[in-house]
């Protein structure tokens, strides 16, 4: 039953324990920080590497883990905009008081910076959303999983990603046509803005295609941008009805930190690895993390290059592969060495050098070659002739 339960850790445990260092304030919201820190960290290098393809017999208790995120997602919000409000928001202290025989009202009273803190936890732990409707939104034939993962990501404020992420990032992975594949020597903070913006255009230029061919141009509601936009704005316009600006401002935090974390995931999925256009998407353009915890709490998101392989393959059924050297010490632990340009750029120095020599095919490193000497001749200074006076 554990391989089962494994994948509901997010909404079953850190959402929750989310929600309940929000509402009790103080230095309890850095404990929630640190205990979802701490936990992958930890077992992520404390247990073996997990390679193993199982077999489940109950694939159907597999597939509604994933709408469970919603809910819990909801709960972590609600409990962050209660806080945020001026009063009791829908009698939810004065229920839980009297649900739990404690005065919960005595915890409504956090500063704004407490508050911004609180925000930026939940958006932490909310930025597994993307990750939950990015198994949803391959699912294009169910309309109950497409507007799930719709949700899940207007909630962090990135609907965008169900369209760019299925029609532009799969086909186009490793290229320079994708926005989503970080460039080498690009740091996450510049990728962060790069890849965000680039993803806008290419769900624009996306949906523009699909309803210039239903001849339905001028239909802007059935834009997908548009309506994910809206559904992001009408979350932000609940939170300000409920708890003024300090509601509008913390839901606002949230998506931020939510869209950062996630975009600094897609950083290291993909960072440095080369693909000729046109080609086709292989293992080998991705890169793996086999750590559990990692592979647990983002539904085997970390088996990415089986994901790009296969697309449509549910989560559970992804394989590993052991092509070259991956992400070894976990999601989380990457994130931070991300977050330090400099030690991210040596740590990986030497896994491009190993891709490049062991598992690049000769076109690719062709293109490599290409590009580092484009970036050479554009640090030359070029000398256009003899000066006259």
């Amino acid at each position: 039953m554990l391989s089962y339960l494994r994948f509901a850790l997010v909404p079953c445990v850190f959402l929750p324990l989310t929600a309940l260092t929000t509402l009790l304030g103080g230095v309890w919201i850095v404990v929630s920080i640190l205990c979802v820190t701490l936990s992958y960290v930890l077992f992520d290098n404390a247990t073996t590497h997990d390679t193993a393809d199982r077999h489940y017999r109950l694939p159907a208790l597999l597939e509604i883990i994933p709408y469970l995120q919603l809910p819990a997602a909801l709960l972590a919000l609600f409990t962050l905009v209660w806080q945020a409000a001026p009063g009791d928001l829908l009698g939810f202290g004065a229920w839980l008081s009297a649900l739990t025989g404690h005065n919960i009202m005595a915890l409504h009273n956090l500063t704004l910076p407490e508050l911004l803190l609180a925000a930026a936890s939940t958006g932490y732990t909310m930025s597994t959303n993307t990750v939950v409707a990015h198994e949803l939104i391959h699912k294009t034939h169910s309309l109950m999983a497409m507007m799930v993962g719709r949700w899940l990501l207007a909630l962090v404020g990135d609907a965008q990603f169900s369209i760019s992420h299925v029609y532009s990032h799969h086909p186009n992975v490793a290229t320079p046509a994708d926005g989503a594949t970080a460039r080498r020597g690009e740091n996450v903070y510049r990728f962060f803005i790069r890849s965000s913006l680039s993803q806008y255009v290419e769900s624009w230029q996306v949906e523009a295609q699909r309803l210039s061919l239903q001849n339905r141009r001028g239909a802007m509601l059935v834009n997908r941008v548009i309506s994910g936009v809206l559904m992001s704005l009408l979350i932000v316009a609940a939170c300000f009805t409920a708890a003024g600006i300090r509601g509008a401002l913390a839901c606002l935090v949230t998506m931020l930190v939510s869209k950062f974390l996630f975009e600094t995931v897609n950083y290291i999925q993909h960072y440095g690895l080369v693909r000729l256009p046109g080609t086709r998407v292989e293992p080998r353009h991705s890169w793996d993390c086999n750590n559990r915890a990692s592979s647990a709490g983002l539904l085997n998101l970390t088996r990415h290059s089986d994901h790009h392989t296969h697309p449509r393959r549910e989560y559970w059924n992804l394989q590993a592969h052991s092509y070259a050297v991956g992400i070894e010490k976990g999601y989380v632990a990457h994130i931070f060495y991300a977050l330090i340009p400099p030690l991210w750029f040596k740590r990986m120095e030497a896994k491009l050098a190993y891709w490049d020599e062991h598992v690049a095919s000769d076109a690719e490193r062709a293109l490599i070659r290409q590009s580092e000497s484009s970036a050479v001749n554009s640090t030359v200074p070029c000398v256009s002739g003899e000066s006259h006076e």
